[in-house]
């Protein structure tokens, strides 16, 4: 949820109201303990599983509830329909005898589903059993879960299984009778949106697996995140059942216990906590990615305490039990003064509308207001990032990296790239420190040893020898021309003693491993730049993997830290490109626009009176002639100035892209090459929607030899070795014509030669370019076929 206060809607569509209810609950956890299924090596058929079947999901009806609700930011992005059932060991599934072990097992069919999850209301099993929960291919699975995973109350929500056929396991010695067993499903999730990279609707929408935030939001491993790489540690995406809730984060106590005491909004608090599950560690790896992992996570949780009066809500998760130390969780720290003082620039992280985590900023620090009844700090304006549905109950950070407040609600959005200058509130932690009582004030928990302590740093667990990786940084995520990169990797010492020493393992696109002997002197939590060695990126998707190790010499103590990768395109094409264009059903709102390498307009398109800057006159837009038809498909060929990277700028005048809203229709757009690779596409965007691509020309019939670059036989019939001297190694080849159009490409690691079959093309004469470690030959071959 995160709440509108006063605000009205301006629409051209209809809509209708949809209220969510949260199922209630108690405390639960979904720590794994390791092992796998049985037979889980051999995946074998799942016909002797009795299967439960759900109902057919209606996709229209949710399709077009989710059209208006994902709009708007009051409802969380919801991925999932929650099933109601009544399902145990009695009287589902069946008993068989394996490997000396009772086995019980339950299937699942959720017609077209992307995911499945499950809430057990009754999770009562003996010592020594184990419950799985796997896909029927045999994939992967969740789990183990045992008797430590037992509550007080029985229950056990699960995160996702991403399948349609999904098999609960349950396997414990033959020796324990079954009827100790008390294990009974309240609730399946069937997913249907969303959910994991290997699935076409995620590709192809480009959508993280719980939601998708605006254009403008920062992602948290892009520059501007890189001085908040402790604290976004401590904060976690809240889903509930079928949706993706709200954000919250980890706050550290006096003392410094590493307690799993965890603060979100009170009006996040809803339908109960018990069901609820935190992921942690849902970010993109990259600034521009928009997937993370999702098996970081811990369910379930109790309310410790909450007040409307600063909109705050304080849990304990996991049972009050220790966060597993493979997750690698901080536990924020905190500042209770409530003074401006205390905040002169702020820094919000969070989980808009579901999606990776993101980063913003104000620098201007807020001021103290009203809002609703509740004490809140007002952020005027964010100067980068904003906040969207989903990111309510995350923390804000004051100047010293301590939460002074968890967002409570707001007008700030993305338009289109862009944030729309509008304002945010966040309730605040000096207000919620004090109350009525230990369950209205923070104080009880968040200072048990009564010290009286008005700030407390951070906290997490810390090793004397713990080397750690940075960011991979002098590297952008797209590269628009073949010139040789200089990445940048971040050093980190995270452990007490300083690091005087430490092994960099590095290699690039998966070839052969460099090594850094690294010494120097650096004290806890101190970075420095380690210049890698230049390469040349290949066509396509390039990655620089880092890993360290021996910081001083011994076995370093945290292992969860010790490598990281970037990946980047180089992308090319050739110099002639195709717009297909689909028109919504307000095609006159539509233009676009693309620029060139010195940011020359080469070509445009649709309603003139909306321009680039969008915001054009929409009466005098239906009738310029130069205005799009409604649901209209309008195909363009666009040539090219040559080699360098381009812009294709596309708007929509109404600010709401040109597919899937209500009412709207569905419109899209296309641009490719000549060998059908998609340069830029889409249609679900706001104002305005940029992508930027590459095109490199040929290099004509002038050659650049500097590798002592070698072609035989040539003139060739279409079997050609290439061969570079000069102490270099062959990255990758492409081939063009000479109009420059690229007609053949290989990538197949570092040589010193590779074999070319260009026997497919036509006779003529053909430049081969040599992207080599050392730069960039070039040289004609003569193509000659009997």
């Amino acid at each position: 949820m995160y709440i509108r206060a006063n605000q009205s809607f301006q629409m051209k569509k209809i809509y209708s109201s949809i209220v969510c209810f949260l199922i209630a609950g108690l405390s639960v956890a979904q720590v794994q303990h390791g092992g796998q299924p049985i037979g889980w090596e051999s995946a074998g058929s799942t016909s002797t599983v009795a299967f439960v079947r759900l109902p057919e999901i209606d996709r229209a009806a949710l399709a077009a509830e989710d059209a208006v609700t994902d709009q708007y930011k009051e409802f969380a992005y919801r991925f999932g329909v929650e099933r109601s059932v009544s399902l145990n060991t009695t009287n589902s599934g069946t008993w068989t005898e394996e490997e000396g072990k009772h086995v019980w097992r339950l299937g699942i069919h959720a017609p077209q589903a992307k995911g499945v999850s499950v809430l057990f209301n009754h999770f009562n099993i003996p010592k020594k059993a184990k419950l799985f929960i796997y896909d029927a291919e045999h994939t992967h699975f969740i789990g183990s879960f045992d008797h430590t995973n037992c509550q007080a109350n029985g229950m056990l929500a699960t995160s996702l299984v991403y399948a349609e056929d999904v098999t609960i396991e349950l396997n414990m010695p033959s020796s324990i009778p079954t009827e100790t067993v008390d294990l009974s499903i309240s609730q399946i999730v069937h997913a249907y949106r969303g959910l994991d990279s290997k699935f076409e609707e995620l590709r192809g929408s480009a959508r993280n697996p719980f939601g998708s935030s605006g254009a403008c939001n920062v992602g948290i491993n892009c520059p501007e995140g890189d001085d908040w790489q402790l604290e976004k540690r401590a904060v976690a995406l809240i889903a509930s059942g079928g949706s993706a809730l709200c954000s919250g984060a980890l706050v550290n106590n006096t003392a410094n216990d590493g307690h799993p005491y965890f603060l979100t909004a009170n009006h996040c608090l809803g339908g109960g906590v018990g069901n609820w599950v935190f992921y942690f560690n849902h970010e993109a790896s990259t600034c521009t990615g928009n997937t993370g992992p999702t098996d970081q996570s811990v369910s379930g949780a109790s309310l410790l305490a909450n007040n409307a009066g600063s909109d705050f809500g304080l849990i304990e998760i996991n049972n009050g039990n220790p966060i597993p130390e493979s997750l690698q969780v901080e536990f924020a720290g905190w500042d209770n003064t409530d003074s401006l003082s205390s905040a002169t620039s702020v820094t919000g992280i969070h989980h808009p509308a579901g999606d990776v985590k993101k980063i913003c900023h104000d620098a201007d620090g807020p001021t103290q207001s009203f809002q609703d009844n509740a004490e809140v700090w007002l952020i005027g304006e964010w100067e980068f990032g904003v906040t969207e549905g989903g990111s309510s109950g995350s923390p804000l950070f004051n100047q010293d990296h301590r939460i002074i407040g968890q967002l409570y609600g707001g007008y700030a959005a993305c338009s289109g790239t862009v944030n729309n200058g509008e304002s945010d509130w966040y309730g605040r932690f000096g207000v919620s420190w004090d109350g009525t009582s230990s369950s209205t004030r923070l104080r009880d928990w968040l200072d048990p040893q009564n010290t009286g302590v008005t700030s407390l740093d951070g906290y997490r667990v810390e090793y004397e020898q713990d080397a750690a990786v940075g960011a991979i940084t002098n590297l952008s995520s797209t590269l628009c021309v073949t010139d040789p990169v200089d990445p940048i990797f971040v050093l980190r010492n995270n452990g007490l003693s300083d690091l005087t020493s430490c092994t960099i393992t590095y290699n690039y696109n998966g070839g052969t491993n460099q090594i850094i002997n690294w010494t120097g002197n650096l004290a806890q939590d101190q970075t420095e730049d380690v210049p890698l060695s230049s390469f040349i990126p290949v066509v396509g998707i390039n990655t620089v993997t880092v890993e360290v190790s021996s910081p001083n010499g011994q076995t370093d103590q945290n292992p969860y830290n010790n490598s990281t990768s970037f990946d980047f395109d180089l992308l090319i094409g050739e110099q002639v490109i195709y717009l297909t264009l689909e028109t919504d059903n307000y095609g006159y709102e539509t233009y676009w626009e693309l620029h060139g390498p010195n940011n020359q307009l080469v070509a445009s398109g649709g309603n003139t009176n909306v321009g680039a800057n969008g915001g054009g006159n929409q009466t005098a837009g239906q009738n310029d002639p130069g205005s799009y038809g409604n649901n209209t498909t309008i195909n363009d060929t666009i040539q090219l100035d040559g080699q360098g990277c381009y812009t294709f700028l596309i708007v929509d005048d109404y600010g709401d892209g040109i597919c899937c809203g209500f009412l709207s229709g569905n419109g899209s757009y296309t641009l490719t090459d000549a060998f059908g690779t998609t340069l830029a596409s889409g249609g679900e965007f706001g104002s305005e929607e940029e992508t930027t691509f590459g095109m490199v020309g040929g290099l004509g019939v002038n050659e650049a030899n500097p590798l002592d670059l070698n072609l035989y036989p040539n003139p060739s019939n279409g079997l050609v070795t290439v061969s570079v001297a000069n102490g270099s190694s062959i990255n990758s080849v492409y081939v063009t014509d000479l109009s420059g159009k690229i007609v053949y490409t290989l990538s197949q690691g570092f040589s010193k030669r590779m074999e070319l079959d260009l026997s497919k093309l036509t006779n003529g004469i053909y430049i081969v370019n040599v992207l080599a470690e050392n730069g960039i030959s070039s040289k004609k071959l003569s193509l000659l076929r009997n």
